[in-house]
């Protein structure tokens, strides 16, 4: 059985969902600075044509294909200012100039130049990106991630892959699925099964702060480390849809994984 990991990242999920015995393709942009943790094929989800490369890809995989997941990059989305502005700005780090609202998720009128064309960019990744999930909603486990607040999920293709493939949401913080601090998570997803993922902090642990550090030459916050997915997550995501699979019939092994019975 197939699952799909687009704008893989580290490419720790699909490493994850491997060693569930599932077979899997992590995808990103040639410019994902992680550290790969899974092989990953390189391709921009904001280039049509590969899109459709993609498409035929993933169309390819016939009834092997399980499960889709998303995590398009939120560095333009985000609906507030970051912490510690002030600390930012006596260390140097860049102002961070709103680029989206309520009004328009999908980019501010008054946009130009370079942040027009970031948003740009970042708009056609997420059309692309539910393009793809939306032409497997009814084949295949679809789930797309983006922080609970992001203005992604008030962009008009984001609408409408949550309308037309019956998606619903679990939140979650990352504290309580092996992250470092309490940041909220949202994954929308078409299977009853993502439920278990819902978890708010339960005050019983410590949390790393949110402050500036200074990483190379720039002031950064921690937010960068927390976009990767925790190994614990990754653990709990590839359970879950070993569970589903084995509801179905399928028979997990590692490297392997037979159908001997789809319902």
């Amino acid at each position: 059985m197939v699952c799909i990991e687009l704008c893989a990242g580290s490419g720790k999920l699909s490493g994850a969902l491997k060693s569930f015995g599932f077979t899997t393709l992590a995808i990103d942009h040639s410019r994902n600075r992680h550290n790969q943790r899974h092989p990953t094929v390189c391709v921009d989800l904001a280039d049509d044509e590969s899109v459709e490369l993609v498409l035929k890809l993933s169309e390819g995989q016939g009834q092997m294909l399980f499960y889709i997941h998303a995590a398009p990059p939120f560095g333009t989305v985000r609906t507030r200012e970051r912490r510690d502005s002030s600390k930012r700005k006596r260390r140097g780090a860049p102002e961070q100039k709103p680029l989206r609202s309520s009004k328009f998720p999908e980019g501010l009128p008054s946009l130009s130049g370079a942040d027009l064309a970031r948003v740009s960019t970042a708009n056609k990744i997420f059309q692309n990106v539910c393009k793809i999930l939306n032409a497997f909603k009814d084949v295949a486990l679809i789930s797309i991630e983006n922080p609970r607040h992001s203005y992604m999920w008030d962009t008009i293709w984001l609408k409408q892959l949550i309308s037309d493939a019956k998606l619903f949401p679990v939140d979650y913080q990352q504290c309580m699925q092996g992250g470092d601090r309490d940041k909220w998570t949202r994954f929308f997803c078409n299977h009853a099964a993502f439920s278990v993922l819902a978890r708010e902090c339960d005050r019983r642990h410590h949390h790393k702060p949110w402050k500036l550090e200074e990483l190379e030459d720039a002031g950064v916050f921690h937010a960068a480390a927390e976009s990767e997915y925790p190994d614990v997550l990754c653990k709990n995501v590839s359970n879950l849809i070993a569970g589903v699979a084995n509801d179905l019939g399928v028979v997990m092994q590692i490297g392997r994984a037979s159908c001997r019975e789809r319902v």
